[in-house]
């Protein structure tokens, strides 16, 4: 009987464990967004920048020491990189990083990352189709979603 209780408790504990680890992570890591004065949605703490001439890696790396950031990706073929705080940002930290990234010559363009939600209001949308929250904005970004991520075979690094 006792051979069959340890295993039984073991297994009931390590099971608990990792529910209580997985909560964790989720509840660590929530997915914070900020509403702008336009009613638009982005993330408290994620940026994405257009990179210039240059080595497209070497450029985001210098980019985020210089601004306290840290890199989430970097895609070489589109000259781009995604840039965050590390924590949830205000409005107003948001509106200053992107100042600040737009005052170095490196770049051409930085945004803040826009959140886009796919729901019964747009039916007839396709994933091809499915613009920027704000593609007036950056004039180089306006490509679809998915055209800009899948179908144009960029090379993407992800560190930390």
């Amino acid at each position: 009987m006792t051979k069959i209780i340890i295993p039984a408790v073991l297994s009931a504990a390590m099971f608990l464990s990792c529910a209580s680890q997985a909560g964790t992570a989720t509840k660590q890591n929530p997915p914070a967004t900020i509403v702008d004065n336009d009613g638009r949605e982005f993330s408290s703490s994620t940026f994405i920048i257009a990179i210039g001439d240059g080595d497209t890696e070497e450029t985001a790396r210098a980019l985020a020491q210089k601004h306290k950031l840290r890199v989430v990706y970097i895609m070489n073929t589109m000259k781009m990189c995604v840039l965050s705080a590390g924590r949830n940002l205000t409005e107003a930290e948001n509106s200053a990083i992107v100042e600040e990234l737009m005052q170095d010559s490196r770049v051409l363009s930085a945004e803040r990352d826009y959140v886009i939600r796919l729901h019964d209001s747009q039916p007839s949308a396709t994933s091809s189709t499915i613009m920027r929250a704000n593609p007036t904005a950056n004039p180089i970004v306006q490509t679809s979603v998915f055209s800009s991520l899948v179908a144009s075979g960029m090379s993407s690094s992800t560190t930390t």
